[in-house]
């Protein structure tokens, strides 16, 4: 399933932006954040770190949803730190 949810992701790029009266986040960026978060809640890290490999090559970036969603598994926190090269401020030092 989650395979199916990342070749969609793949497939189509120029999915809108969430409506949003704040801030608009794009569908893809959430969907990330939540197959990342649902790696974390299972000690799923070998796709967490596909997850988030697929991010980077697509150019997605981390976002403080993506910082909360791994925030519980120290192991996903540091890859997604290292992934992003310390570029990204949202994602947080571990504690």
């Amino acid at each position: 399933m989650l395979c199916a949810c990342l070749y969609k992701i793949q497939q189509s790029p120029s999915v809108p932006a969430c409506t949003s009266t704040i801030i608009p986040i794009p569908h893809h960026l959430v969907i990330y954040n939540v197959l990342l978060g649902i790696c974390a809640r299972t000690n799923d890290e070998e796709r967490g770190y596909e997850i988030i490999n697929r991010m980077n090559a697509a150019g997605v970036a981390p976002d403080a949803g993506t910082t909360e969603a791994v925030k519980n598994r120290k192991s996903l926190r540091s890859y997604l730190k290292k992934s992003y090269n310390n570029a990204s401020s949202s994602v947080d030092e571990d504690e």
